[in-house]
């Protein structure tokens, strides 16, 4: 008789739920990083303008240039904020994602080792029948070798 784990339906919804809560996990780490890239880039054209406007500033700069690159500036910043808004709720969408994940590993572990188990508990017991069935014969032929 081949080994049966009674709880095998439950085990494969376990297993598709770990990987369910995986791929949405991807994709919450995928959204972090490209928001992350985002800012990242924010940052350094920010840089770039503060070095480029001390550049014109020594060179002389015209008031319009000088307002415009306020404005620029203040919307950068603006826009820095609401990326650094985006990317705290990525975070926490993903710290979220992480401990779902987590938890339907778990799950499915619990389910994997108690099918290891009974199956381990299963090919004992097969050995052991084995070796009764052999042992059987051995004080059969034996017990036949002694009538002749």
């Amino acid at each position: 008789m081949a080994f049966r784990f009674a709880l095998a339906a439950v085990l494969q919804l376990r297993e598709s739920l770990e990987r369910h809560q995986e791929l949405v996990l991807q994709r919450a780490c995928a959204r972090f990083a490209e928001i992350q890239r985002t800012l990242e880039t924010i940052t350094a054209e920010t840089q770039q303008m503060v070095r480029d406007e001390s550049v014109q500033l020594t060179t002389g700069m015209k008031s319009a240039e000088l307002q415009f690159d306020m404005l620029r500036h203040t919307a950068l910043d603006q826009f820095k904020n609401e990326i650094e808004e985006k990317l705290s709720e990525a975070e926490a969408t993903r710290s979220a994602c992480v401990n779902a994940f987590e938890k339907a590993r778990q799950s499915r572990q619990v389910l994997a080792s108690l099918e290891e188990g009974q199956l381990e508990v299963y090919r004992r017991d097969q050995e052991r029948q084995a070796q009764c069935a052999l042992d059987d014969l051995f004080l059969l032929r034996r017990s036949c070798l002694a009538r002749e």
